[in-house]
């Protein structure tokens, strides 16, 4: 059973994340790049703002395409 949350939760950190993506190597390389942005409460100092980036590169294509995955990343 999964945890309730309680009634008086309150966040502490939010994430907003805008994510595109492109399609490489006749669609055989997916790459997503991710910007998020943290707003985390600070009783003391107020909210604290950071922005980070991750980027995931993913091969779509089969075993003997993989050389198109090595070849886009070149």
């Amino acid at each position: 059973m999964p945890a309730q949350i309680p009634k008086n939760f309150a966040p502490k950190t939010i994430r907003n994340r805008k994510r595109t993506s492109f399609l490489l190597s006749e669609d055989k390389i997916k790459v997503d790049m991710t910007e998020v942005m943290s707003t985390e409460k600070n009783k003391t100092s107020g909210p604290h703002h950071s922005i980070k980036y991750e980027v995931e590169v993913e091969f779509l294509g089969s075993l003997d395409e993989l050389h198109l995955f090595d070849e886009g990343i070149q």
